[in-house]
């Protein structure tokens, strides 16, 4: 039982690495799976591969685990990261937050 409690804990927040570092993000679906993770949320990764990505692991073209999206992290002025979508006000943050779940981020 300590091993499936186990198991089921795990954390399976990732940041998708980017396509530019050649076969960095085949390699990570590999070895989530090597490691039992059938199922990972990336956490605002905005590298324009990602949807490609995403597609080819949830058709089964690329063999990793399911992946779900939560889309460009919001911040602050100014963005503390690049690819930060910046949020000024409380309607601003939630038309933002809107478009994210048109589009399928959860």
């Amino acid at each position: 039982m300590a091993d499936r409690e186990s198991v089921i804990g795990r954390d399976h927040r990732i940041h998708t690495p980017r396509k530019l570092a050649i076969g960095n993000q085949e390699l990570f679906s590999l070895l989530y799976l090597k490691h039992g993770v059938t199922a990972v949320r990336d956490l605002g990764q905005f590298d324009d591969s990602l949807p490609e990505l995403v597609d080819r692991l949830n058709t089964g073209e690329l063999v990793g685990p399911r992946m779900y999206r939560c889309g460009r992290m919001l911040d602050g002025n100014p963005p503390s990261t690049p690819g930060a979508i910046e949020v000024l006000s409380f309607d601003e943050g939630q038309r933002i937050v809107a478009a994210h779940a048109e589009a399928g981020f959860i």
